[in-house]
């Protein structure tokens, strides 16, 4: 009898050790899953809270933190009238160089030259070359990979590697419409867009018997597709389809169109018309509704998680008669509209109040938005228009947000 409750008793001791284990390696593993979740979770939020951006200010390519309101220069102060980009790894920022040479008013030869394009190390100041033909308006890095696309002051598409190599033109001349920086004004805004996965450019194009004039008189959306070498113009029949606003997803491509209507060359005659606003548009050229556009310019628009954020500016007067000496004084309130899906959207909500004519705003590349206020200071605010930072007085317009 003895002998049976002292092997029971050293069979409970041994459950016991065994149970102990056994949990602490669950608990082991478990802590190691958390650990992996908050790891993934910590690389979430730094993706959504990214708050350090390469510049250009005065000409100098320093870098912006938006955390601390500071900036800090850059070894070497390396020139820069515009950041384009960076790197994959963040090592490399990606600049222009030289001054552009402009014609006096719009007309096929607006731009009589361009930039050189040089990519900088962030930590040592190392400036390489890329494109020295002095040829550069705009670029953008691919979302996938160091693959710069740029246009020329002539109008064509090119893509280069990030070192430099395998410099190759894939839209001819006298097409892309690149957009507002082109026309000078004190931001630049590239209205060629990347899709998300990497494989396919979107941009707007002159039309076919352009011949100088209204720099944003367009025809269709050009498409080029990077692993079949080839483009395709979509909707080629829409006239006045003002530019790309981005890509929706992967196969549908966000577009404003104003004064839209489809035209027989031929019978010299519109056949029907469109709404105005924004569209959809997919990859075999059909284009469809998907919410209204409003009177006046559009800022600029983010496309987030199958939603579109569009900043507008409302215009206030002092007086509505126009014989009233206030008629010609006014202010405008920076707006925000909403879509939410197709032909579902929210009403304008106004963010910000009582600001200057033509006052600059943009999204910034985290999300959030940028504004200048009365006195000339920008200041960065959430989509709802709460948490205002006030940037420091020596971050002057011009400036760009690199994406």
């Amino acid at each position: 009898m003895k002998k049976i409750l002292v092997t029971l008793l050293i069979l409970g001791l041994i459950g016991v050790l065994s149970y102990l284990i056994w949990n602490q390696n669950i608990n082991k593993r478990e802590g190691q899953n958390n650990i992996g979740d908050k790891e993934e979770d910590l690389e979430k939020e730094n993706i959504e809270t990214k708050t350090i951006f390469p510049i250009a200010v005065g000409y100098e390519a320093k870098l912006l933190d938006l955390k601390s309101s500071s900036l800090s220069s850059i070894p070497g102060n390396p020139e820069a009238e515009v950041v384009f980009g960076e790197s994959v790894d963040g090592k490399w920022i990606i600049v222009s160089e030289g001054k552009r040479e402009v014609a006096p008013g719009p007309s096929p030869d607006f731009f009589l030259s361009g930039w050189n394009l040089y990519r900088i190390n962030k930590e040592t100041g190392e400036k390489l070359p890329i494109v020295t033909d002095k040829n550069v308006i705009v670029a953008v890095r691919s979302p996938k990979e160091d693959l710069i696309v740029y246009v020329t002051h002539t109008h064509g598409l090119w893509l280069v590697n990030l070192d430099g190599t395998n410099k190759r033109q894939v839209i001819q001349d006298n097409i892309v419409i690149a957009g507002n920086i082109l026309w000078g004004k004190r931001t630049g805004e590239p209205f060629i867009f990347w899709s998300f996965d990497g494989k396919k450019i979107a941009f707007s194009t002159f039309p076919k018997d352009y011949k100088g004039g209204d720099l944003w008189e367009t025809q269709g959306v050009e498409l080029y597709l990077l692993k079949q070498n080839e483009f395709k113009i979509l909707g080629e029949d829409i006239y006045n389809v003002f530019n790309v606003w981005g890509w929706y997803d992967d196969d549908n491509i966000l577009v404003n169109i104003a004064q839209p209507f489809i035209y027989d060359p031929k019978k010299g005659e519109v056949l029907r018309s469109e709404s105005t606003g924004f569209h959809i548009l997919n990859l075999e050229g059909k284009c469809e509704f998907f919410g209204p556009g409003y009177s006046g310019s559009t800022d600029d628009a983010l496309i987030k998680n199958n939603k579109v954020y569009v900043l507008i500016p409302e215009q206030k007067r002092k007086s509505n008669d126009p014989f009233n000496p206030d008629f010609n004084v006014s202010w405008q309130n920076l707006q925000i509209v909403i879509y939410n899906n197709i032909k579902e959207w929210d009403e304008p909500k106004t963010l910000v109040e009582n600001l200057l004519d033509g006052y600059y705003t943009r999204f910034t590349p985290d999300g959030r938005i940028i504004y200048e206020n009365r006195e000339g200071r920008l200041v960065i605010i959430n989509l709802d228009g709460s948490n205002p930072i006030v940037l420091p007085e020596d971050i002057k317009l011009p400036i760009y947000f690199a994406v």
